[in-house]
């Protein structure tokens, strides 16, 4: 990955994102390089699991990020 991605900002939801977030998304990374990330329920559960593991949970967010990343 090159270059220099701008803001990255998290949505959280009970619900899955609506289809015209998503496209909001993709638009606002395609025209500022922000990324937003959307998390659910499953999301803060799966940090929460990882941080009892003794592991950091702030590498599934960036795993998040990636997967973004890698899919646009």
């Amino acid at each position: 990955m090159s270059g220099t991605l701008g803001t990255i900002g998290f949505i959280a939801n009970r619900e899955e994102p609506s289809e015209s977030a998503i496209k909001a998304r993709s638009e606002v990374f395609r025209d500022s390089k922000h990324i937003i990330t959307f998390l659910d329920d499953f999301d803060f559960a799966q940090m929460v699991h990882i941080k009892r593991l003794g592991a950091l949970p702030e590498t599934y967010l960036q795993r998040r990020i990636e997967d973004f990343l890698l899919a646009f």
